[in-house]
């Protein structure tokens, strides 16, 4: 099969495809990573290591690993796709599909959903439904777990904080940009350094303006409302 543009559906089964150039490659890889594909099997025509290579994909939420064989210049390759959680739960508000979503993460996205009706049902302005979802965070959920060297994937993720009551930056920042986006806000996740330690916030478009925020370092300690909340809007 050449490479053209194909249904989700097709990814969900094994399908050999030839590819001719590096740039149709890409191009099925691409749209196998947008579809969260499990595998993709292909036929590589003047194959060579070095052009046709998986780290270009690789990446946070995408890990990727190729097994197959080379007769001459014939390539013959099996993909295989893992994905993130955090971006298994994103992808599914982008696509309005859930079908790539394990029972927990479908669970969980399912209580957000409920949870981002019920900020849009309370509030109408974009600072009102920024500041709904902020407070809920900072006063529901807690920084952790405290007591290992290194936390668990787990608490990176949106499932762990919202099951487990606990979580790192990401899972705060992560957690923040899926509600925002549910609630119609323009939110994404940043990265980069707090006291020299790698750290997720997110940045917020509100009344044509872009602001930081950080729900990581706003939260309280003990997770009491009464106990004043810092709401770090930054102008960026």
């Amino acid at each position: 099969n050449d490479v053209t543009s194909h249904n989700p559906d097709t990814f969900r089964n094994i399908i050999f495809y030839t590819i001719k150039d590096v740039e149709q490659w890409k191009a099925l890889m691409n749209e196998a990573i947008n579809n969260q594909a499990d595998t993709l099997s292909v036929t590589i025509v003047n194959f060579d290591q070095n052009v046709y290579d998986i780290t270009t994909f690789r990446s946070y939420d995408v890990a990727i690993s190729a097994k197959g064989s080379v007769t001459g210049t014939i390539a013959n390759i099996t993909y295989s796709f893992s994905y993130h959680s955090n971006y298994r739960m994103t992808r599914a508000y982008e696509t309005g599909s859930k079908d790539k979503l394990n029972v927990e993460e479908l669970a969980v996205y399912d209580k957000l959903v409920t949870k981002a009706q019920e900020i849009k049902s309370q509030y109408t302005s974009d600072f009102d439904k920024e500041k709904a979802i902020h407070d809920y965070i900072v006063t529901t959920f807690k920084y952790g777990p405290l007591d290992v060297e290194t936390p668990p994937l787990r608490a990176h993720t949106i499932v762990g904080l919202i099951n487990d009551g606990e979580g790192v930056c990401e899972a705060y920042a992560q957690t923040f940009n899926i509600l925002g986006k549910m609630c119609g806000l323009d939110v994404q996740c940043i990265t980069g350094k707090m006291e020299g330690v790698s750290h997720m916030w997110n940045i917020i478009k509100l009344d044509g303006e872009y602001y930081h925020v950080d729900v990581t370092s706003d939260d309280p300690t003990p997770d009491d409302a009464r106990t004043g909340i810092a709401t770090s809007l930054l102008a960026v």
